[in-house]
């Protein structure tokens, strides 16, 4: 709620720690965590977390954690185990379906599916659910949902040129944009998660009335940068490298965010979104490389025999080749405090004085073809 996923994250692993040692069901702390996981792009812990939670579960109400879970596959494109745990939901779902928060679920899946209008009814639903004064801070993030689905639908309006629809659709969008604004200034003082879904909502809004504004999209990135969401930054870079290209810039300047988005999703493994990246760069002949950082099987092969998790392979693999904590940050789009943290967990596992010793490390073990040239940046 304080718009500190990352510290939330490590406070949860903390607290699950202490109470397994006492049997004490933990399915809220999981919930939390898993949530935060997913919040910072760390979904391979996260998807493991979840699935272990789900094989343990005791909780008389665990429609939470299987919307957790489907939050995940969705986000991977795994749409038929996301409905599988979606349906598996409704059996203990309360009556006003975790505050909309299923509706805007099934929204998402609606979306990613291209069943534009599913996904609308879906967000109003929410919304119908999410109307206390308490839940404001739901109310502009369902917005922001829908008003993706009106962009979607009145671009398919005007394609077919069909006036009164694309009326009727901006209308719609009017309307849930004003909602979106009173919601984002009612939840302003309870989480500073409110600013970074009215940016998008705002961004979705120009979207929806067919105005490329690709400076919107580049303010909500740096939004939910400093909100600690790169999953949402990567959305954001995307719709900017789209707004970009709709605006008639070079190739050049819409394959940067192109570029710092596709790094995101193929990091935390987003199918879908890394597909429409491909897609778009495709279509209007942009760049697209994910940033060198090793080839997999060196990474993987590293924390095999090292004992490290993916990521701190993927750290240790630029540690190796003279990358600061800030380059580190940059390279993977994480905080330069997380790289820092991952930096401190890898020197700790390994037995490594300092960052000159662990890179020795790598170079011991890997082959003279695989290494790569110091960063001179």
């Amino acid at each position: 709620m304080l718009a500190r996923p990352e510290e939330s994250a490590r406070v949860g692993a903390r607290g699950l720690e202490v109470v397994r040692r006492y049997g004490i069901d933990s399915t809220l702390l999981v919930a939390n965590s898993v949530e935060a996981l997913v919040a910072i792009g760390e979904w391979d812990e996260a998807d493991s977390a979840s699935a272990a939670a789900l094989r343990a579960i005791t909780a008389n109400f665990p429609y939470m954690l299987l919307m957790l879970r489907a939050d995940i596959e969705l986000g991977r494109g795994d749409f038929e185990a996301a409905r599988a745990h979606l349906e598996a939901a409704l059996a203990t779902l309360r009556e006003d379906r975790g505050q909309g928060i299923y509706d805007v679920f099934l929204a998402e899946l609606a979306l990613w599916e291209r069943r534009w209008t599913e996904a609308d009814q879906a967000v109003r639903d929410g919304l119908a659910s999410a109307n206390s004064r308490q839940a404001a801070q739901l109310r502009v993030w369902f917005c922001a949902k829908g008003l993706r689905a009106h962009a979607e639908l009145a671009a398919l309006a005007r394609a077919r040129r069909g006036t009164d629809a694309v009326r009727t659709w901006l209308a719609r969008a009017r309307r849930l944009i004003a909602v979106a604004r009173r919601a984002a200034e009612e939840a302003a003082a309870v989480t500073p998660n409110a600013a970074g879904w009215l940016a998008l909502a705002e961004a979705e809004y120009q979207r929806a009335r067919g105005v490329a504004r690709p400076e919107l999209w580049s303010d909500a990135a740096a939004t939910w940068e400093r909100l600690q969401r790169p999953p949402l930054v990567a959305y954001c870079r995307w719709r900017q490298a789209e707004a970009l290209v709709a605006a008639g810039a070079s190739r050049a300047q819409a394959s940067g965010p192109l570029r710092q988005a596709h790094a995101v999703a193929a990091r935390i493994g987003a199918k879908p979104l890394a597909e429409q990246l491909e897609l778009l760069a495709q279509r209007a002949r942009l760049e697209l490389a994910s940033p060198d950082v090793g080839s997999p099987d060196g990474k993987e092969g590293l924390g095999e025999l090292l004992g490290l998790t993916p990521r701190e392979a993927e750290v240790l693999t630029l540690v190796a080749r003279g990358y600061t904590n800030r380059e580190i940050a940059a390279t993977l789009v994480i905080s330069v405090r997380t790289a820092g943290v991952h930096v401190s967990h890898i020197l700790r596992k390994l037995g490594a004085p300092n960052r000159l010793e662990a890179a020795a490390i790598v170079h011991r073990l890997t082959p003279p073809h695989a290494r790569q040239p110091a960063f001179d940046g």
